[in-house]
């Protein structure tokens, strides 16, 4: 072989190799919104005639992507969609951290919780298997887990055992959270009866 054809196929060889370093570490992911924000919550009970285990599930509403940074301006020889997996807005979070979050009843839940009070002491969060005891003004962080796209972002679980002194009256439950910006939302449940 001929030195000039040599240096021809040293280029193309290197060439090839440049092409599938900048596939494989450098994606075209676009703008990712690392963190989210929510404005509003919203409760939802899976029944609203509580027979055993009472579950509330509180859902992130008015939900907004934050914290976009500057692109990078590169260019590319080839695509990079044959090997990346890019992440997706809002895969680092709540922007801001829940502070507080309480657990209320508009009647006396019982003898020792009058309409008002915290009932945080007698629900649980669920966070896949994990399952943890709320305290008064639980700073509780890591209920917002995600899926595979921005739309995913899945309830956090509460779940109960108790039940009421007075069975066969509605109750509407409220949850209020406060954020790290100082932002305190709240929902409220319909009436739900416990048998």
């Amino acid at each position: 072989m001929r030195p000039s054809t040599q240096k021809i196929f040293l280029i193309l060889f290197l060439f090839a190799a440049l092409n599938l370093a900048e596939a494989c570490f450098d994606c075209d992911c676009g703008h990712v919104l690392p963190f989210f924000d929510y404005q509003a919550l919203t409760l939802e009970t899976p029944e609203t005639e509580i027979t055993s285990d009472f579950k509330l599930n509180v859902k992130a509403d008015s939900i907004s992507y934050l914290a976009l940074a500057d692109p990078k301006l590169h260019f590319h020889w080839t695509s990079s969609a044959w090997a990346c997996s890019c992440n997706f807005s809002g895969e680092s979070g709540p922007k801001y951290t829940v502070e507080k979050l309480n657990i209320y009843a508009d009647q006396a839940f019982n003898d020792t919780l009058p309409a008002g009070a915290s009932l945080n002491s007698l629900f649980w969060a669920l966070n896949g298997d994990a399952v943890t005891a709320l305290e008064e003004d639980a700073a509780y962080n890591y209920f917002w887990a995600f899926g595979e796209s921005e739309e995913d972002i899945r309830a956090m679980q509460l779940l109960t055992h108790e039940k009421p002194t007075a069975l066969d009256t509605p109750f509407k439950f409220r949850v209020e959270i406060v954020k790290s910006n100082g932002a305190v939302l709240t929902a409220e449940t319909g009436e739900i009866v416990f048998k």
